[in-house]
Order: C-alpha cells, then sequence, then structure tokens
C-alpha cells in the first residue's frame, strides 16, 4: 500500500492509539504456544514478567475497551472484570495488519 492510498482519517485515531497498537503487538510477541496455555493461572503475572507493570496496566484497560467491557480504576482488583481468551484474541486481532511504504 502507498501512503497516497491511505483513506483512514488519522485525526480520528487519536493521540494514544499507536501506543496501543505497540503494546498490543509486544503482548502477543510476548506469548510463546498458544494464548490459552500462557494464561493458565493469572494472565496479569505473566504479561507484567514479560512486558513491564506499565504495559500490562495499559494492556488491560486496551483489552477491555476493544471488547465493551466496563473498566474502572480501583484500589484493589476488581475481581468483577472476567476476561477470557477469547477477549485476548479479539484485541490481539485488531492490530492493524497493513505495511505502508513512504
Amino acid at each position: 500500500m502507498n501512503w497516497e492510498d491511505v483513506t483512514d482519517n488519522w485525526e480520528s485515531t487519536g493521540d494514544n492509539i499507536w501506543n496501543d497498537i505497540y503494546i498490543l503487538s509486544e503482548a502477543k510477541a510476548s506469548i510463546k504456544g498458544s494464548i490459552s496455555d500462557y494464561i493458565k493461572g493469572n494472565p496479569w503475572d505473566r504479561f507484567k514478567k514479560d512486558i513491564g507493570e506499565e504495559k500490562t496496566d495499559r494492556l488491560i484497560k486496551i483489552v477491555c475497551r476493544i471488547n465493551n467491557l466496563e473498566y474502572s480504576e480501583v484500589i484493589k482488583p476488581n475481581t468483577s472484570i472476567k476476561i477470557e481468551v477469547k477477549h485476548i484474541e479479539r484485541a490481539f486481532s485488531s492490530i492493524p495488519k497493513v505495511k505502508i511504504r513512504i
């Protein structure tokens, strides 16, 4: 795809879209094997180890936003949010697969 062929409105993507894509890509790359094997137990502990705590916190917000799950920051973990393999897979599938030649 050439730059002039891109029709997306970049202003509407928001300031954090590229950071979000990078975090999703990094999280996806950190998974060795299947997602379901990776997230057995507490997947957030694994992600914290692999990509860091700050990026994991952002990843949780991204996964919730993509899957229309309500997220609110709290002092202690919100156990009512149930994120499943399908939610993480949906978030990973949202990573753009377009290569742009400039």
